[in-house]
């Protein structure tokens, strides 16, 4: 019978979080820009603006939850990820409830990367 630990559990947890956090922040993201319309009708433009800026400004975000950094670049991520957390919170144009959920996940992963019993 195969077990899953503790461990595998949290990444698993935290992997599907970040994705739910990325998609909520294209959704929001959305109306940040300028208004030009895009050239081209595979997806709407502002669900592609929001996606693109969701993308540039999560970045680290979907590197960190893809893959785990190891050793001295945890400390560069994690810095890299406050800064992404900043951004976001001070970009999303909607109220303090999408902005304050993606700054405590980015804060929560900050914490799991560098504490020596978090993320290895």
């Amino acid at each position: 019978m195969m077990t899953v630990n503790k461990l595998d559990k949290k990444k698993w947890f935290i992997r599907f979080m970040g994705i739910a956090i990325f998609l909520l922040c294209s959704i929001s993201l959305s109306d940040v820009g300028e208004p030009r319309p895009y050239y081209f009708d595979v997806i709407r433009g502002d669900v592609l603006r929001g996606f693109v800026n969701s993308l540039f400004l999560n970045f680290f975000l979907l590197c960190a939850i893809i893959k785990t950094p190891k050793g001295k670049l945890r400390y560069v991520m994690a810095f890299l990820l406050l800064l992404s957390g900043v951004g976001v919170f001070i970009i999303i144009p909607y109220g303090w409830t999408v902005a304050s959920l993606a700054l405590i996940f980015h804060l929560w992963l900050i914490y799991e990367l560098i504490s020596p019993r978090g993320l290895k």
